[in-house]
């Protein structure tokens, strides 16, 4: 199968081929060489290798979003409408959306439709509030009152308490699934409670934003009448 090319422990291998035992592929690939255990000098798992060769540039890309935002806000959100205010208005819509849709649509009415509805919604709204929150930090100088102060107090704190409850709250729903071990489930759903209520509390700071403005309904009439 192997022809050496000279009587040593390297081989010439042409082509590059894995053997496989009786029991599945073997674990390590020899590279022009045969091997025994003692003489490994360095040994890596390829699965491993291959999550890490993928990690770089995944964190990476993550990397470059959080700095583009963090230290160039205006820069990277800017677009020839304006800014980062029709993108969060738009992520808004699409959550009170999905939201009517996950309470319309049971899971065992259409399991698909309530999934995505509340992929949607969970993505949609986390991503609402970092921008809205975002968004106020760059034009805190414009605020003129004390409420308007307290409401972006207000926002960063629900939106910090929203994102550390999802994340415990998704932590729990793996142990859930992955050992079904007695009570992640009820822990999962008393963090997706919280969830829920930051982010009808977050909504709920409009409060603080309107508070001297009214809503008013008039008729309209002409100068005729």
């Amino acid at each position: 199968m192997l022809t050496p090319s000279i009587d040593k422990k390297c081989l010439v291998m042409e082509p590059l081929m894995m053997e496989f035992s009786a029991a599945g592929p073997v674990s390590e690939i020899a590279l022009g060489c045969t091997m025994t255990e003692s003489d490994a000098v360095v040994r890596v798992s390829v699965a491993r290798l291959a999550v890490v060769t993928v990690s770089l540039p995944l964190g990476a890309f993550f990397l470059c979003i959080y700095l583009s935002l963090r230290f160039n806000f205006d820069l990277s959100t800017a677009t020839h409408c304006g800014n980062a205010v029709k993108v969060t208005t738009l992520l808004n819509v699409v959550e009170n959306v999905a939201l009517l849709s996950l309470s319309f649509v049971s899971s065992k009415e259409n399991y698909d439709v309530h999934k995505v509805s509340f992929i949607l919604f969970m993505v949609c709204s986390e991503l609402y509030m970092v921008l809205t929150c975002l968004l106020l930090k760059d034009n805190a100088r414009r605020f003129t009152t004390p409420l308007e102060r307290l409401a972006f107090v207000k926002k960063k704190q629900l939106m910090t308490a929203n994102l550390a409850s999802f994340v415990i709250a998704l932590y729990f729903f793996y142990r859930h699934n992955k050992y079904c071990e007695p009570g992640m489930y009820s822990v999962f759903a008393f963090m997706e409670y919280i969830v829920v209520l930051t982010n009808m509390a977050f909504h709920m700071t409009a409060y603080y934003d309107f508070h001297n403005h009214d809503l008013v309904v008039c008729e309209w009439k002409t100068a005729s009448s």
